[in-house]
């Protein structure tokens, strides 16, 4: 077997895990109770006690606050957002005008990075991680250096752009860019088939 196939096979196999870890952990640690909620107790969730006649003080106590976290990190949402790797992003941006840009995911499994930005330059493309830039929940783009920019969502960083200039650098090319994002109903529109999101 081939170096490349271990490399996909493993990542395969680590997500696979990941998932089933996040199923059990929702199923063992999501649920307040197993028993019917009568209607007058469906707005908490608190397990009591019962001895007779007399009510005990609560053994387990949850409020009636969701029991999930909201994730405000919507750019998977965005119309620009695109569920496919770095060739076919290059040619979805190959004949559009410098600047135009995709968001799409980060394949492999990376502690920070999460998301890739691809733009399109005059005669090359820039692929530029979107990542997590420390522990307050803050994004950064590139490799992280100091002083640099730090925006709350994703998305932030891609409207930013749009009106501010971007400082592109490879070996020895350095462009300004203004974002112009690629929304999926202009590929649809040019009759190109929009790429399929697998699961």
């Amino acid at each position: 077997m081939s170096c490349c196939c271990l490399v996909v096979s493993y990542h395969l196999i680590v997500n696979l895990v990941d998932r089933f870890s996040e199923t059990v952990h929702d199923l063992v640690y999501c649920r307040c109770r197993s028993e019917p909620v009568e209607p007058e107790q469906s707005n908490d969730c608190a397990v009591k006690a019962v001895s007779g006649d007399r009510e005990e003080q609560p053994v387990g106590m949850l409020s009636n606050k969701p029991r999930y976290v909201v994730i405000n990190d919507s750019v998977e949402l965005e119309p620009f957002y695109y569920d496919i790797d770095r060739r076919y992003s290059e040619l979805l941006l190959r004949d559009r005008p410098v600047g135009t840009c995709i968001v799409r995911p980060f394949k492999l499994k990376h502690e920070t990075i999460r998301y890739i930005l691809s733009i399109r330059a005059a005669g090359t493309y820039f692929h530029l991680f979107i990542r997590h830039a420390g522990h307050n929940g803050m994004y950064a783009l590139g490799l992280e250096k100091e002083q640099e920019k730090r925006f709350k969502f994703p998305t932030d960083i891609v409207r930013y752009y749009q009106i501010h200039s971007l400082e592109c650098t490879r070996a020895r090319i350095s462009v300004k860019l203004q974002l112009l994002p690629l929304p999926v109903s202009d590929v649809i529109n040019a009759g190109l088939q929009p790429p399929v999101k697998v699961a």
